[in-house]
Order: structure tokens, then sequence, then C-alpha cells
């Protein structure tokens, strides 16, 4: 390990334009790698597991997988009892819009199941079950059923399903609004509204920054910063900006450091021979 250390701290340079390579090489395969990526959470012989894939075998779809919840509220003045047929259309019209892809080429068409009010309907409901509708009569749901993601590239078809019931209600129930919820949906996000990952990166940089900064409450803090931008940091006084420059600053983060090894020393120094 020291001939290692010893070699990577000479050729610092080196192994930076290395670890650049590969992660060029990493983004331009990343695609295609990521396409031959399979994903499954399956625990074959479990119950669980059991009874999702008679749901599937069944349904098609559902088993692996919460449906996403589908909401339809018309304006004021009507009630979903009033437009059931047109909800209904609405949402049944999910089905032939996921089964095809959304552009040429695209690989997002997935077979999808829609539960709603009017498929509740029985005997003792005649009017479909009142857990579809709020207590203002004018908010019904869907349940969609899509299958699980077959790889990595796989997208949850929230954005799909709006621009869907959002086309349907234009036509037929104007005035009515639509939204799209569920744990998945949840999960994932959008990327219309937030800090994008760029700014989610700074952030969790300045945290970690922070969290440096109170465990050594010193500029011991920057150090490891210094140290992966390849500066050594018996070099810091000299490259630091004027207020910086007091050599004082460090001497108190580290007392004794003027009769100490100079870092590289210290790390290449041998185990059996204590370092002051």
């Amino acid at each position: 390990m020291e001939r290692w250390a010893e070699i990577v701290l000479r050729h610092r340079k080196w192994v930076v334009a290395f670890w650049l390579v590969i992660m060029a090489s990493g983004i331009a395969v990343s695609q295609t790698v990521t396409e031959r990526m399979t994903v499954d959470f399956k625990l074959p012989g479990e119950p669980g597991t059991k009874a999702a894939d008679l749901i599937v075998a069944n349904y098609g779809n559902g088993g692996h997988t919460s449906p996403a919840l589908v909401s339809i509220t018309v304006k004021k003045g009507e009630t979903v009892e009033q437009n059931k047929a047109a909800i209904h259309a609405a949402f049944e019209q999910l089905v032939p819009d996921l089964a095809k892809p959304s552009k040429p080429g695209e690989k997002d068409a997935q077979p999808v199941r829609v539960v709603d009010l009017t498929d509740t309907v029985d005997v003792t409901n005649p009017a479909g079950d009142p857990a579809f509708t709020t207590k203002d009569g004018r908010t019904t749901f869907a349940y969609v059923f899509y299958p699980f993601p077959r790889d990595a590239t796989s997208v949850v078809p929230t954005d799909r399903i709006q621009d869907s019931v959002d086309a349907s209600i234009a036509k037929s129930l104007p005035g009515a609004k639509a939204g799209v919820t569920g744990i998945d949906p949840l999960a994932v996000g959008d990327e219309q509204s937030g800090p994008g990952v760029l700014v989610e990166t700074l952030i969790g940089a300045v945290g970690a920054l922070a969290v440096l900064a109170f465990v050594f409450a010193s500029l011991l803090a920057l150090l490891p910063l210094l140290i992966a931008a390849g500066l050594d940091p018996d070099d810091v006084p000299a490259a630091a900006p004027a207020h910086l420059r007091d050599r004082r600053v460090l001497h108190r983060a580290v007392p004794g450091r003027a009769d100490r090894p100079r870092c590289r020393d210290r790390l290449l120094a041998d185990p059996g021979h204590p370092v002051a």
C-alpha cells in the first residue's frame, strides 16, 4: 500500500486524467448499457410474489405495481352522476392512448387497465360504489394499472395519462379538471418544477462542506476539496486569497504545524515509526 500511495501521489495528474477517461467512456456507453439492464424485485416462492403473478396472469398487469389514481372534477353546478358517461369515456380512452407509442420510435407504449365508478355498478350499487365519488358529488377517480417497468429506462406514464385525460375532458367536459397521483408518480416526481439535478447536486455539496466545517470547526474542512483538486495542503497559504494567506489561521487549526513533516511525508511515513 505504501508503494501504491507513493505512485498515486507522484503522478496525480495522470491519475486524474485516467479517471476522466473512465468517466467519458462511461457517459459514451451509458445509453446502450442502461437499455440492457432489467428491473426485477420478485421473491420467488413467497406468497406476495405468487399473488402478484396470478393477478398479472389473469388481468395482464397490476400485480407488481401500484396503480395511478386519476381524478376528474366537474365544474360547479354539475355532478359526477350527471356526467357519468362522459367521465367513463374519458377514463376508457386511456387504454387505446397508452397502448401506442407517443411518438414514432418511442418505447413508451403500455397496455393499461382502468377501473372507475361505472365498473363498480352491480345489483347492490346501481349507481356504483360511493367510495369513488367525493361527498360534494363533483369529483371521481379511477385506478389505472400499468405493467411493471421492463428495464431501467422505462418511465411511469404519468404525463401520458394526464395528457390523454386532459384531451378527453376538453371535448366532452368543458370546465372540468383532471389530476394524476399515486405512489409511483409521487416517488419519481416530475421535471416541470423544482430545482434541477445540477442545483440539487450543488446544494448537497454545500451541505457536505457545512458538515465538514462543523465537525472540524476549522479550515481543515477545506482539505478534502483541495486534495481532490490536486493541490498540496502545504501550499494552501500561497495559493489562497489575501485574507487567508496568514499562516496563523492554519496554525490554529493544526497546532505545531511548522514542526511537523509535510503532508506527503506523513502519508508515506513508515508504519513502524510513529509520526510526531
